[in-house]
């Protein structure tokens, strides 16, 4: 863990944090919308780029999955969409809403 400044800091093997450090963003960064969020001062912002290996693997067991009428299996199959998803941006706030 490195703390870059008074209320921001990264957290990952030293190597990469290293790598990250050194060299700025590029222009295409698919963190770029968490990049955005954290520069608007929320209390937590972060993001995370998912790996292609895991919802390929997850598509495919839906697809191997029978559709047995039951609610669970309906439940599973409305969310595959979500499994294209390849950047996730989130923030946080509490106390005072914004104006």
């Amino acid at each position: 863990m490195r703390f870059v400044n008074d209320r921001t800091f990264v957290a990952g093997p030293v190597e990469d944090l290293v790598q990250q450090l050194v060299r700025p963003a590029p222009a295409a960064s698919p963190l770029l919308p968490a990049l955005r969020l954290a520069a608007e001062k929320h209390l937590v912002a972060g993001g995370v780029v998912v790996r292609r290996r895991r919802p390929t693997q997850a598509k495919a067991a839906l697809d191997r999955q029978q559709d047995n009428g039951r609610i669970e299996t309906f439940f599973e199959k409305s969310f595959r969409p979500l499994l294209d998803v390849r950047t996730v941006a989130v923030a946080l706030d509490l106390g005072k809403a914004r104006t």
